[in-house]
């Protein structure tokens, strides 16, 4: 089952979540994929990407271990992350809204994940933020946007991980559109929370820490 973050005009705030366990790990396996080298991301936009995912998911005490995908054993990730840094989406929302990112649900709870994130998307998501000129902005500034783009997306999709669902909420992470207008404005807890019957499901489903003797977490 394919989940997917669009693009869209629904903006939500939901109420704080207040972790009720202690912290859990998930193990990240994150693939570049750029057909040339010029196509390529900086690696400062990665970094800020991959931050902005850890972010988020530290407001319910999960914490995202980023495992060098040349050392991690296919068995001990969670979610494989293909980063398509070149090529645009093919995969259309029902409203005809093209994805930023989608993730293929496991066939067993918790089971070995696979989610895209399309960095075009993420640019011209980006590009819509209002009364900005994207193109014309300093490279520190428009970095920091696309990061935000990226790495808030992914965050969505890993919530489709490990909710186990591909529904979404009115409000709050698990919302189905996000505005652009929302880039220029840190993450918060209030912004991207997970409504009290998304917080019971994850409280079920968090896997236990991955981390093992041997494999190398890398920002």
């Amino acid at each position: 089952m394919l989940a997917a973050f669009v693009v869209g005009a629904v903006l939500g705030i939901v109420a704080n979540s207040v972790p009720t366990e202690a912290p859990k790990s998930l193990a990240v396996k994150l693939i570049r994929r750029c057909a040339q080298q010029r196509d390529c991301l900086r690696e400062k936009i990665v970094r800020g990407m991959k931050d902005e995912t850890s972010k988020v998911w530290s407001f319910f005490d999960v914490r995202i271990d980023w495992i060098d995908p040349w050392d991690a054993p296919t068995s001990a990730v969670d979610v494989t992350v293909l980063l398509e840094e070149s090529a645009a989406p093919n995969v259309v929302s029902r409203t005809g809204v093209v994805v930023l990112a989608a993730l293929q649900l496991p066939d067993t709870p918790c089971g070995p994940g696979v989610a895209r994130v399309w960095v075009t998307e993420a640019r011209r998501y980006a590009a819509l933020i209002p009364d900005v000129h994207f193109p014309s902005l300093p490279p520190r500034l428009s970095d920091v946007f696309l990061s935000r783009a990226l790495g808030r997306a992914l965050a969505h999709e890993i919530g489709h991980y490990l909710l186990g669902t591909s529904r979404h909420t009115p409000r709050g992470l698990m919302r189905a559109r996000f505005l652009p207008l929302e880039l220029p404005e840190s993450a918060t807890r209030q912004r991207y929370g997970l409504d009290p019957v998304d917080r019971d499901a994850l409280r079920l489903c968090r896997p236990v820490a991955t981390s093992q003797e041997g494999l190398r977490a890398v920002r």
